[in-house]
């Protein structure tokens, strides 16, 4: 099968549009000024059945970031809820995702995204874009997880702009073009269920099993098949984290994704460099001291929903409660303590 070249070229479908207007709001990207290709994925590209040299072509740069939207594209921002470390946030949304549309290749399904694409009627605070720093993030770790064969959001490109953007300094603006079966949600789910008449929630939940879970269409109780097969992969996906060490960092249910693929890599990281911490703070106190516990907890207390930003207090936290078992721990915490101060010197 050739690949093609021209954005209108590819099998454009309408997928999650489909559903009509009660979940998503149809609107352009913001246009930004003066970009450039900064990285490009040549195994996302073969998912779409597009060309590798998409990657230096001015259409395809206009297109991904934002500049340029015609037929077929109709891009849109998707509504859903959600719980965000365990409270009730209400009504979420794509704040700063555009989606461009569903593209079909080869029997298989992409939605197309751009995060980082401007406002939306979800941005609530927020100005809509994304940064080139944490933008390298996302599209380093979701093709790297997709190397390592976990279930993840992929990335076919990267682009930036000199635009700036106000975060805790001056940043520069980004792009990135994020590809997926779906980015269908549980908050999506959740946003549906919170409302009087369910009836919407059932037509979204006819969707995802007709096109993600077919063998629950075959049930005798499909919803609850269905329901059974998203908690079945998510633990499995948790698992393939934990034997590779990462943690999301935000794992609300406005980020988890349906279909059980990683996906929104905010302030994620991974739990090697912490374990090496830990151990080295150990060094030389005596063999009654042990990391293991202090690491053991400390990965309790990241999944139970601590963010990422507090992975060396739950560590210092963790060491802290063995003091009284062996006081040579306060050492140890002291140690951890001191990292954190160098760190930020």
């Amino acid at each position: 099968m050739p690949v093609k070249h021209s954005f209108q070229d590819l099998q454009w479908t309408q997928g999650f549009i489909s559903l009509g207007p009660h979940f998503f709001t149809e609107l352009n990207p913001t246009p930004l000024s003066s970009v450039r290709m900064v990285a490009n994925s040549p195994s996302v590209a073969e998912l779409l059945g597009l060309s590798a040299s998409f990657a230096t072509d001015t259409e395809w740069l206009n297109i991904l970031s934002g500049n340029h939207i015609e037929e077929p594209l109709k891009p849109i921002a998707t509504v859903y809820s959600g719980h965000q470390f365990g409270v009730w946030a209400g009504q979420l949304g794509d704040g700063r995702a555009i989606m461009l549309g569903e593209v079909e290749h080869r029997g298989s399904f992409w939605e197309i995204q751009l995060k980082g694409a401007g406002k939306t009627p979800y941005s609530r605070m927020g100005d809509g874009k994304a940064v080139l720093r944490s933008s390298i993030r996302e599209y380093l770790c979701s093709e790297a997880m997709a190397s390592l064969n976990i279930p993840t959001t992929r990335a076919l490109a990267l682009v930036a702009s000199p635009v700036q953007v106000v975060r805790e300094t001056l940043e520069t603006a980004a792009v990135v073009t994020r590809v997926a079966p779906s980015f269908i949600r549980f908050g999506h789910f959740e946003h549906f269920a919170n409302q009087p008449d369910i009836s919407l929630l059932k037509q979204l939940a006819d969707f995802v099993i007709t096109q993600y879970y077919p063998d629950s269409k075959l049930s005798l109780t499909p919803y609850l098949h269905f329901f059974g097969e998203v908690l079945k992969r998510s633990a499995q996906l948790v698992a393939q984290w934990q034997a590779i060490g990462f943690c999301h960092g935000v794992l609300n249910t406005d980020n988890m994704s349906i279909l059980a693929l990683s996906m929104d890599y905010g302030p994620y990281g991974f739990m090697d460099a912490l374990r090496t911490i830990i151990e080295a703070a150990c060094e030389g106190l005596g063999n009654q001291i042990d990391a293991t516990p202090i690491i053991t907890e400390t990965i309790k207390n990241l999944y139970d929903g601590v963010p990422i930003a507090q992975f060396y207090d739950s560590a210092i936290l963790a060491s802290r409660t063995l003091i009284e078992n062996d006081p040579a721990y306060s050492q140890v915490t002291a140690r951890i303590l001191m990292h954190v101060i160098r760190k930020e010197i």
